[in-house]
């Protein structure tokens, strides 16, 4: 889901690959793939969508989302932060440690996996204004910073013309900064932990500030705590003394007093912020996903799996596809669709786009960017 202030997060890495096995050094050796993960990247792909076209449909999904606009958007945020964390560490961790891979080489391959959707999505979003005739918002600032993935957190507080891929601009200064953490980390083992456990409060204190200087934007607060706090969670998915068992008691017990909690009472009563009650909520749902055998068995279904499969595409265009769709009626003079009639058209639209958007993008990349 997007932040109050309408950012919304993304889906970076379509293969979900996780070792289960190691010590919390840099010696993770086997991979299992956790298919519970799929499944729950899938249902927030879906509330991601349903969140920014609400409004375009006359806000039919609003019932739905009704937890989201009263305690803010940052579930979605939150949630893939932290599961771009997770999965980096436990992708590249040994691979940096062990000096396999240069900087360069590590930046080149995640830029080169999302680069050429997010260039697209954005150029859609560039030539609907330029057809619509509002040069204003073309200046020429804002255009080179959306077009070199430096808009959102790097040295402004701008978002890209396909406003939600802002999540990407600050996705790639975590990267960075994972890889120098682990850097360090390969010389003096001990201080991997808590490196990231100050990024993680570092990026709480950016959160409740509003600090307008590059790196340090609200924006990349919410990057800097949630990314590393999945980078915590690689760590204790992957120790060897964690039993399985009890961490998905822990978690299912938390998230039950979460939800008593908060129909009962609200998460207002709480005496701590709601967005660390939120952070929370996210990390049981991606241990739940990861050890329940109930989750697994759902995430396996054919349309979950062609959901997940095709996430990171269905984020990168929904925004222009709905764009795109309302421009085209109106030119055709057709701005008088039924709403149930015009959801099911831009759906169908998205997945075709989504679909091709894949194949043609994603895929062919997938052996490239390992």
């Amino acid at each position: 889901m997007a932040t109050s202030d309408n950012h919304s997060p993304t889906f970076p890495i379509p293969t979900i690959i996780l070792p289960v096995t190691g010590s919390p050094q840099c010696d993770q050796p086997s991979t299992q793939r956790f298919t519970g993960l799929d499944g729950l990247r899938a249902i927030f792909c879906i509330g991601i969508v349903l969140y920014h076209i609400n409004e375009s449909f006359h806000s039919i999904f609003s019932i739905l989302l009704a937890p989201v606009y009263c305690y803010g958007g940052y579930f979605g945020n939150y949630i893939f932060f932290m599961i771009s964390g997770l999965l980096i560490s436990s992708h590249y961790k040994k691979k940096i440690c062990q000096k396999e891979i240069p900087f360069k080489m590590y930046m080149y391959k995640r830029i080169f996996k999302l680069y050429p959707l997010y260039f697209l999505s954005n150029l859609a979003m560039v030539l609907l204004l330029l057809i619509k005739g509002d040069i204003n918002s073309l200046n020429i600032r804002k255009l080179f910073s959306t077009f070199l993935m430096v808009s959102n957190g790097w040295f402004s507080n701008d978002t890209p013309y396909n406003l939600s891929t802002w999540f990407l601009c600050v996705l790639l200064i975590c990267y960075a900064i994972y890889y120098f953490v682990s850097k360090i980390s390969a010389r003096f083992p001990r201080l991997y932990l808590p490196l990231c456990v100050f990024l993680i409060f570092w990026g709480a204190l950016l959160e409740s500030k509003s600090w307008n200087f590059p790196f340090h934007y609200r924006t990349n607060g919410e990057g800097y705590m949630n990314f590393f706090i999945g980078v915590i969670l690689s760590e204790i998915i992957t120790h060897p003394d964690i039993k399985r068992n009890r961490i998905l008691l822990l978690n299912i017990a938390s998230l039950t007093l979460i939800y008593f909690t908060a129909s009962l009472y609200g998460f207002e009563t709480l005496p701590i912020d709601t967005r660390w009650v939120i952070t929370l909520l996210c990390v049981n749902l991606i241990f739940i996903a990861i050890y329940s055998e109930t989750m697994i068995k759902l995430a396996t279904c054919s349309s979950i799996q062609n959901i997940g499969k095709c996430s990171l595409s269905i984020f990168m265009w929904h925004i222009p596809v709905v764009h795109w769709l309302f421009y085209l009626e109106t030119s055709a003079g057709m701005s008088n669709i039924n709403p149930l009639i015009n959801i099911i058209v831009y759906f169908v639209l998205l997945s075709t786009v989504s679909h091709f958007s894949y194949q043609w993008l994603e895929k062919s990349r997938y052996k490239h960017t390992s």
